[in-house]
């Protein structure tokens, strides 16, 4: 939220700089994220002056231009060609001299140079107000009044200040401080200074009363209406529009500027309906009726549900309450008549229609964290004695009526002194802690006394408990003020650790130590990509009822996608050696309002495993390199499992296997498919695996770890080589040999592959290391031969699969 400094000025004293301010403002829990320079016309320059048209003849050879001499306080006038209609001897004008910048009508802008037009010399332009940015009249040139100071800067005859905007990040729990009004409260208990109210005038009554009707009070506790006739929507004035313009609002016309003005300045949304437009003579506050439409100020139509509050006139909606105003029944340039709402509206109600719809306004932001109840007639009120200013012909015709059926009682607290030292550990003194709360709002901080029953201020919906005082109080008094004890007494919990805990901080130290980075995603993704590059079957992903945005709607039913971004994001930054690992959740609907919710690990590999040098050629971060860093892990938690290759699951996949353990699955690892990875950006292969955390933790819960002394005896090591398809996965083999071999036979693997001129295209030779242990003697060549013989028995017994000598 933007808070201008200046705007802060006129709400209490304050000689400090922004920047100071914004130190205090972070200090009491409202940070400021910057603080900027607010510039309300930086298109006007100083060589932007007041002149005087003392000649304005008909150009020679142009029907639309005019000659003119201008006096700019000079010795000598200026001769300027102007197209302007509107241009006449005598007129004070503002002139452009060479050298200033000037916006042209595509708001470029452009330097002036002494030129010719049409053969006639031109030192400089007589501008309108659009070309040096201090309004939207492009109509004609700016005629100033006559008293206008000939030769002075229009800049300074204007009196143009800068302001300093201050960033604030407001939280959910502070809707108190969604205003200037709010801000300046925290900076009044802060500096223990007067806050001073803006002026505030009772309208006169009117011809009647409003009628308004509140059937649902908990949704619509309060609600006030003014009706004012002989408005008309006439800019606002100058002062308001650079207000507006720096706290990040359009000015559009003086009737809807105020309700603009007031929401920001006490932090109160108001909403003014033409009131001629109106269906009926009358307001209601009602939820929707199935089906209803209504067409917003955003010049967007919305289709209403149930759950969604309106204001209605005449049984129709006319707004969205708390949210956003109906197109139809709105201020238009032909008002002569307004009814001006305020209310109260409860946060939940609010904050639900607003996401049904997915929209987010001025007005809901503040309404869903809970506005002042006691602000709703105060509002009304500033706004009356603002339009009186500038529009004094203006009369009441619907008297200010407020209807209040059960009025909100400020919520009380019993609170002692003696809390605060108990939780923040330091005294406070008894008149500090009494004047903080006072500036804050709170009643019932008593003099002579340390025990208080409170009364919370309408606007502090956060305040509930004695403790939440102590923050209050604690906010204002300073955190750095808290002393830092010697030591600190706590006691320490001692239990076992779980099994997967212990293997889970084991695997993280693993993936440290080989190079990877710990990531952290967000679950919800775009289903675009989900239907598109996932298409998993048996798990539909589950989609959100409101998204914030249209980007972000679903629920992951895959590790992979947000990894992927990060993998983009980083290829596009010069980083192309990628390890990353993530724990997660991925969610799918399993039926009818059913959902299934699974941890995983996952892990993604892309480019080179390190930096080459000139002894290390580099090497690559592969599917390969991946499955030694997978199968490594499955290793550390004990697991023995069956490595199985599988048809691709998602579009996403090019080549994938699957981990298993007693017939569960505990992994799966995947080479990505080029052509869909080079549709987001990334032309690198990309190895990604997914760990089903829950199966591996459940198995290694269930293992019973077991010592086993070192063996005694010596290893024999025998090499098989077979040929074999070069389409046949070399597991096969090695699942038969240690099938077909005695419980001696303790490892088979693979040392060698080969492929060339020397055997047929079609076939590969691969050799095998077998190495046989007996823990209790050492193996006689008798036995190894015998157990050979059987096992290349079954190996010859494999189709197309024989055993080289």
């Amino acid at each position: 939220m933007k808070i201008s400094y200046r705007w802060l000025q006129e709400l209490i004293d304050l000689s400090e700089s922004a920047a100071n301010v914004a130190d205090v403002l972070t200090a009491v829990g409202l940070e400021v994220e910057g603080v900027e320079t607010f510039d309300p016309y930086p298109f006007l320059s100083d060589r932007v002056v007041i002149g005087e048209v003392l000649e304005a003849a008909p150009h020679p050879r142009a029907d639309k231009l005019r000659v003119t001499r201008v006096d700019v306080g000079a010795e000598t006038p200026l001769q300027i060609v102007c197209g302007a209609p509107n241009v006449a001897k005598g007129q004070k004008v503002a002139v452009a001299m060479v050298g200033a910048a000037v916006r042209n009508i595509k708001g470029e802008s452009l330097t002036l140079k002494k030129t010719k037009l049409r053969g006639e010399v031109s030192e400089g332009m007589i501008v309108a107000e659009s070309e040096i940015g201090v309004g939207d009249d492009d109509s004609g040139i700016w005629v100033l009044p006559a008293d206008a100071p000939t030769g002075t800067a229009v800049r300074e005859w204007m009196a143009v200040r800068t302001d300093h905007i201050l960033e604030v990040a407001i939280t959910p729990n502070r809707g108190d401080a969604a205003s200037h009004w709010g801000v300046a409260r925290d900076l009044s208990a802060y500096y223990d200074r007067p806050m001073k109210r803006p002026p505030m005038e009772t309208p006169p009554a009117g011809r009647r009363k409003a009628q308004i009707h509140l059937p649902q009070p908990a949704a619509c506790p309060r609600y006030a209406g003014l009706g004012i006739e002989n408005v008309r929507p006439i800019p606002s004035p100058r002062w308001l529009q650079e207000r507006l313009r720096a706290v990040g609002m359009q000015p559009r016309n003086l009737l809807v500027d105020l309700t603009n003005y007031v929401l920001m300045e006490l932090g109160q949304p108001l909403h003014a309906f033409d009131w001629e437009r109106l269906p009926e003579p009358e307001i209601a506050v009602d939820f929707a009726r199935k089906g209803e439409r209504i067409e917003a100020l955003d010049g967007k139509e919305y289709e209403l549900s149930e759950d969604v509050l309106t204001i209605r006139s005449g049984g129709v909606p006319v707004a969205v309450a708390g949210v956003i105003g109906g197109s139809r029944h709105s201020v238009s340039e032909n008002t002569q008549t307004i009814f001006l709402e305020s209310a109260y509206f409860d946060p939940k109600t609010i904050r639900r229609g607003a996401r049904r719809l997915g929209i987010a306004t001025d007005a809901s932001f503040r309404f869903e964290r809970g506005t002042d109840p006691h602000m709703v007639v105060p509002a009304l009120q500033r706004y009356w004695t603002l339009l009186k200013q500038y529009l004094p012909e203006a009369r009441v015709f619907i008297t200010l009526t407020d209807v209040y059926p059960a009025p909100i009682e400020p919520a009380q607290i019993d609170f002692s002194l003696d809390i605060f030292e108990k939780v923040v550990g330091m005294p406070i003194e008894p008149e500090r802690a009494r004047r903080i709360l006072h500036r804050l709002g709170f009643e019932g901080a008593a003099a002579q006394t340390t025990t208080w029953r409170l009364t919370v201020p309408p606007a502090k919906h956060d305040v509930q408990r004695p403790v939440d005082v102590v923050e209050e109080l604690l906010r204002i008094e300073g955190q750095d003020r808290v002393p830092i004890p010697d030591r600190v007494h706590f006691p320490l919990p001692v239990q076992p650790l779980d099994p997967a805990q212990t293997l889970r901080r084991r695997w993280e130290a693993f993936l440290i130590g080989q190079g990877f980075l710990e990531t952290y995603h967000n679950s919800i993704v775009d289903v675009r990509w989900l239907e598109e590059a996932v298409q998993a079957a048996d798990r539909p992903p589950v989609r959100l009822l409101n998204p914030l945005n249209q980007e972000l709607n679903a629920l992951r039913n895959t590790m992979l996608f947000p990894g992927l971004l990060t993998i983009q994001h980083n290829i596009r930054h010069g980083h192309d050696r990628l390890r990353l690992w993530e724990w997660g959740h991925i969610y799918w609907q399993s039926g009818p309002q059913q959902y299934q919710q699974r941890e995983r690990m996952a892990l993604w590999t892309c480019g080179k495993r390190h930096r080459p040098t000139v002894h290390h050629p580099p090497l690559a971060a592969d599917f390969f390199y991946l499955k030694g860093v997978l199968e490594a892990l499955f290793q550390m938690a004990g697991l023995s499992w069956t490595l199985t290759e599988e048809k691709p699951s998602m579009p996403i996949v090019a080549h994938q296997v699957v981990y298993t353990v007693n017939g569960k699955k505990v992994g799966e690892l995947m080479n990505l498919s080029l052509k869909m990875l080079a549709k987001y950006q990334i032309e690198l292969p990309v190895a990604a695996a997914e760990i089903a955390w829950e199966t591996v933790a459940a198995l290694v819960r269930q293992r019973k770890v077991t010592y086993r002394p070192f063996g005694r005896y010596p290893v024999v090591e025998r090499d098989l080589a077979v040929l074999m398809p070069r389409t046949t996965p070399w597991r096969m083999v090695r699942d038969a040999v240690m099938e077909a071999a005695p419980p001696t036979l303790q490892d088979v693997f693979v040392f060698d592959i080969y492929e060339g001129d020397r055997l047929p295209p079609d076939r590969k030779s691969v050799a095998f290391r077998l190495r046989f242990y007996d823990s209790g003697r050492t193996l006689q060549e008798k036995q190894i031969d015998r157990a050979m013989r059987r096992i290349m028995e079954t190996v010859r017994n494999i189709p197309h699969v024989e055993i080289r000598r």
